[in-house]
């Protein structure tokens, strides 16, 4: 964050209900609608009105996602660093190292 105030960039941080220094109701369901909107409701406070950056790391990650599919005129670029929870599918080369032939000239070496 420090780089990107430097950059001019207005940097905004949250813990979602539940997570770091965020406390939950005993009861409270923690699903993407809830955290979803818990980044609306910010927005709403902070009288963001533009396109944002959105970046979700990790759980923030399929967070920030589904956030961006909700509100897509909000997010203007949505990154994602290791995001967890979200389909992952291997490259279809991966298949050919299960072929003898082709495993033992390109991926024993």
């Amino acid at each position: 964050a420090p780089l990107l105030l430097e950059q001019g960039y207005r940097v905004l941080t949250l813990d979602i209900y539940g997570r770091g220094y965020s406390e939950s109701r005993e009861n409270q369901r923690h699903t993407l609608d809830l955290f979803t909107g818990q980044i609306s409701e910010l927005c709403f406070y902070l009288g963001i009105n533009q396109p944002f950056y959105l970046v979700g790391w990790s759980m923030g990650g399929a967070i920030a996602a589904e956030f961006a599919r909700l509100h897509r005129h909000s997010v203007r670029k949505l990154i994602l660093l290791s995001p967890a929870g979200l389909p992952f599918r291997k490259p279809a080369i991966t298949k050919l190292q299960n072929v003898p032939f082709i495993r033992n000239l390109y991926f024993l070496h």
